[in-house]
């Protein structure tokens, strides 16, 4: 519908950019396609010509209050040959609200080959930030928004701050937020603007080199969500080495496996999350076998070859 920061995923492929319903139906009738995949949003649906022999799909990489009521829109939409969930628990409650058959997918995701542990992190990002001299970085990685759950972030920070010398990063999209005011008022409150850095703007070519930085100063990614489609958050520091700490909520402990290649707390208990980065940063065994975890999980469960065959099967079925 519009080009953004993702067009960097198309790299080598044809792709073309339709900005109104009537470019993309335009589109489609000059050229048969065998598979069409909505992706998110169904909003372009109702463009497609009755009749049209391709396969539809609908791809949902997450949930909200405008996802199921497409779902529940569904209801008398007879061209839609199948949903594909990129997490189990989605499955379910797609199937609370769906009316009628449709075929219905598991299938995960992968992780872009650039997100890796860099030896040499100055050739990707020669000016990526570097924390003071013996200190742990924590990072928090997304948009901020109440879902993120960034107060809790914050919070369990304030407390590890106590009692270890770390560094707070917050990498998120300074322009896009409404709340970042709001996160700068928290910080003052909490007494942590001495630690805490905001890192905007930073594109995904960089972010290795970021996480980097975060795994050479023996610190985490911290990740407070309430809720998660899965989480790339979680998968692309697991794929760069670097220890994570997570709520244990649907779509992270999908990935996540408690002491096997990262910490689960739970939601409403914050003091955990407190002992588990606390554990996290000071043993140095711990760390080692959750990155060795994390590094088995990414190669074996989100290889791309693997996410491509699945792919094809399920197309294939269709």
């Amino acid at each position: 519908m519009k080009g953004g920061p993702g067009e960097y995923l198309f790299k080598g492929l044809p792709y073309s950019i339709a900005e109104t319903g009537e470019i993309f139906k335009y589109k489609l009738l000059q050229r048969k396609y065998d598979y069409l995949s909505f992706i998110y949003s169904l909003a372009y649906l109702q463009w497609v010509p009755p009749g049209y022999p391709a396969k539809l799909i609908y791809e949902l990489r997450g949930w909200n209050i405008k996802i199921e009521k497409w779902i529940e829109s569904l209801e008398h939409e007879k061209q839609l040959h199948g949903i594909i969930c990129i997490a189990s628990y989605l499955e379910g409650l797609v199937r609370q609200r769906l009316k009628r058959e449709v075929p219905i997918f598991v299938d995960g995701n992968t992780v872009h080959r650039m997100f890796r542990p860099l030896r040499h992190p100055s050739d990707v990002w020669e000016d990526c930030p570097q924390p003071r001299s013996g200190h742990h970085i924590i990072a928090y990685i997304g948009r901020l928004e109440q879902s993120k759950n960034w107060r809790q972030f914050l919070d369990i920070c304030a407390k590890v701050a106590i009692l270890e010398p770390i560094e707070i990063w917050i990498v998120c999209n300074r322009k896009d937020t409404r709340e970042m005011q709001l996160l700068v008022d928290r910080v003052a409150e909490l007494g942590l603007k001495d630690n805490t850095r905001i890192i905007s703007e930073v594109p995904n070519g960089w972010m290795p080199a970021l996480y980097a930085a975060v795994r050479r100063s023996g610190g985490l990614l911290l990740s407070t969500s309430l809720r998660e489609g899965l989480g790339n958050h979680i998968l692309e520091p697991l794929a760069c080495d670097v220890p994570v700490v997570s709520t244990n909520v649907p779509g992270k402990n999908e990935i996540i496996r408690h002491r096997y290649n990262g910490m689960l707390y739970p939601l409403e208990a914050p003091g955990k999350a407190v002992r588990y980065v606390l554990e996290v940063l000071r043993s140095h065994e711990l760390r080692r076998k959750l990155r060795r975890g994390g590094q088995r999980t990414i190669h074996t469960e989100f290889n791309k070859v693997r996410y491509v065959a699945r792919y094809k099967k399920i197309l294939a079925s269709l």
